[in-house]
Formats: C-alpha cells, structure tokens, sequence
C-alpha cells in the first residue's frame, strides 16, 4: 500500500518525509493529488487530451460553398443527437448540460433553417 512504503499513489515517485502530525502522505505533491482525483472523477481535459483530434485548419475548404453549408448542417444535427443522448446516459453532473446543448443546437437549426433533427 502506498501509505507505508513511502511511494506516491499516482507517479509511483518518494514521498516527502512524513510530518510529525495527521495522516500519513499519499501524492508527493498537489499536482499528483489532483491529478488522481480527476482520473477518478473521470475528468478529460479537452484542451489537451491526446485522444481528441484537432480539426486540420490548414486544409483547403471544399470547392462549393453550397456543399460546405449542407455538410456543416448535417455535422450539426449529428451534434445535437450525440449531445441529446448524452443528456440521458452521461453522469449527472454532465447530463443536464449536454441535454441543454442538444436542444439548443436543435432549436436554432429549427429556427433557422426549418431542420428538425
């Protein structure tokens, strides 16, 4: 167990030296804490997560921007179904968000163009 043999819970690195008073130490640091804390909580941190795949900017745009429309239209509504199905399968700290994202994705294509999805 990590608690006695001085090995860090998260990065497997030595622990400080125990302090005289409290509980013994589980993370060397607060970084390997909240690091352990959101894999437990299943925290993805879009912004540098290695399994999203960045959109290729440097690609040239499609040659009729009527096409381009439609295809971001159909992207959209695909988006709205993934964001309404996860209002009902995903934990509920996240459900109500992605529910309120998939209406509202479904109400502005409504609105604007006349596109239920």
């Amino acid at each position: 167990m990590a608690l006695e043999t001085g090995i860090c819970a998260w990065c497997n690195g030595r622990l400080p030296p125990r302090e005289k008073r409290g509980r013994p130490r589980r993370y060397c640091s607060n970084a390997c804490r909240q690091a352990a804390h959101r894999a437990k909580s299943g925290y993805i941190d879009w912004a540098t997560s290695a399994d999203v795949p960045l959109p290729d900017l440097s690609a040239p745009p499609a040659a009729d921007t009527d096409e381009q429309a439609v295809l971001t239209l159909l992207e959209l509504r695909t988006l709205a179904s993934i964001c309404l199905r996860l209002g009902i399968e995903a934990r509920p700290r996240l459900a109500w968000r992605f529910g309120r994202l998939g209406d509202g994705i479904a109400t502005l294509m409504s609105d604007l163009f006349g596109i239920d999805s």
